[in-house]
């Protein structure tokens, strides 16, 4: 019984290096979440309506959830920096901890029905589209953008310790796998 307590010591002391590829993979993604968070914030404040015109049955996106697209490309640009700035790390991860109790609030409100949340300050609209509000952060989104707010804590955290990597990756699967059935229910008109 001690050899397999010190085989899982050992395998959880070991540290992984990013290598080339990984730290490509991260640039772009940070920079598709850049991209499509300024994109979404510039088509609403423009009122340039680029997304409707294509996509004639789109809800527009929360500018609180374009928001934390930004912050979070910005925080996974800068995990791969070399000169690693403690002090922006810890502001991006300070306002992706705020985004994440903001959607954790969503989701609880729509739990308990109640019509709170700081999407009332940017859009006073009360519209709802089959049950979730319109022009307001979806509490589905909410709910996963608490749930990678915690892979982000994770990461800054301990990110070299096989535990933590694997609660990452976990939490990976389970938001793109979300992500995958909501294009799903998109491509197929679902509500």
């Amino acid at each position: 019984m001690k050899h397999y307590k010190f085989i899982f010591r050992m395998w959880e002391n070991i540290k992984f290096k990013q290598d080339t590829a990984l730290n490509t993979f991260i640039v772009i993604s940070g920079s598709v979440l850049l991209f499509f968070g300024v994109f979404i914030i510039a088509d609403q404040l423009l009122s340039l309506d680029v997304l409707s015109r294509l996509f004639p049955d789109h809800n527009a996106t929360s500018p609180i959830s374009a928001s934390f697209f930004i912050m979070s490309g910005l925080f996974l640009v800068s995990t791969i920096w070399k000169r690693e700035s403690r002090v922006l790390k810890s502001i991006f991860l300070a306002v992706i901890v705020l985004f994440s109790i903001h959607g954790l609030i969503q989701f609880i409100n729509f739990l308990l029905q109640l019509n709170q949340g700081l999407d009332i300050l940017f859009n006073r609209l009360n519209a709802f589209l089959s049950n979730f509000p319109f022009i307001r952060m979806s509490p589905y989104s909410g709910l996963l953008i608490f749930v990678s707010s915690l892979a982000f804590w994770l990461k800054s955290l301990g990110r070299e310790r096989i535990v933590f990597l694997n609660i990452i990756c976990s939490i990976g699967i389970v938001v793109g796998l979300s992500g995958f059935i909501a294009i799903l229910g998109y491509i197929f008109g679902t509500q």
